[in-house]
C-alpha cells in the first residue's frame, strides 16, 4: 500500500512544502519576527528593567519586532546571513571532527583550541564581510578604512583569552561569616 502511494506521487514532497512556506512569507517575515521578538524579550527579562512585569516586556518586544519588519532590510539581511552562518558552522564542525580523529585523547590541547578559536573568528569575519557587501558600499568602505583597528582588537581579545585559558585555577576560599559580638546584659 505504501509503495503504491509513493509510486503514484501522492506523498508530501519536501521541496513543495518548503516552497509553500516560503510563498506564505514564513521565512521572510514570521521567523525573523520570532527571532527578534525572542531576543528582545530575553534581553529585557534578563536586565529586569521593569522588574518582573512580563506584559511590558512582551509589548516592547512585539513593537520592536514589528517595527524591524516594516522595511525589507531585516528579511534581506536574515536571508543573506543565515545560509552563510550554516556553511561556517559546517566548516567549524569539520575541523573539530578532523582534530578529534587524529589527536590523542585525554590531553589538554590548548594549541588546538586556540587554532579552532582563530578559525572560528576568521569564519565570523568572512560571514559578516560577505553579508555586508550585499548591504552596500558603506560596510566595505568601513572595513577597508578600519581593518587595522579591527585586527588589533581581535588580536587583543585573542591574547586575553589565551592568557586566561593558561592560568591555573585558584583555590576556592570559603567565606566565613563574622561572629556576632556578645553584649553583656546590663542589669
Amino acid at each position: 500500500m505504501i509503495g503504491g502511494i509513493l509510486a503514484s506521487g501522492a506523498y508530501l514532497n519536501f521541496d513543495s512544502a518548503i516552497n509553500s512556506l516560503q510563498q506564505a512569507g514564513v521565512f521572510s517575515y514570521l521567523i525573523p519576527f520570532l527571532i527578534i521578538f525572542a531576543l528582545v524579550f530575553g534581553v529585557l527579562t534578563k536586565t529586569q528593567i521593569f522588574k518582573d512585569n512580563k506584559a511590558i516586556y512582551a509589548i516592547i518586544s512585539l513593537a520592536v519586532a514589528l517595527m524591524a519588519l516594516q522595511f525589507d532590510i531585516v528579511p534581506k539581511f536574515f536571508s543573506d546571513i543565515f545560509p552563510k552562518v550554516g556553511v561556517g558552522l559546517a566548516v567549524i564542525l569539520t575541523f573539530m571532527i578532523l582534530f578529534g580523529l587524529f589527536l590523542p585523547k585525554g590531553k589538554n590541547n590548548h594549541g588546538i583550541n586556540a587554532l579552532l578559536f582563530v578559525v572560528g573568528i576568521a569564519i565570523v569575519v568572512v560571514v559578516f564581510v560577505s553579508t555586508f557587501q550585499g548591504a552596500g558600499d558603506t560596510a566595505v568602505v568601513f572595513l577597508q578604512r578600519n581593518w587595522p583597528l579591527l585586527l588589533g582588537i581581535g588580536i587583543a581579545v585573542l591574547v586575553v583569552v589565551l592568557v586566561m585559558g593558561f592560568q591555573k585555577p585558584q583555590e576556592k576560599r570559603q567565606f566565613v561569616w563574622p561572629q556576632p559580638m556578645l553584649v553583656p546584659d546590663s542589669e
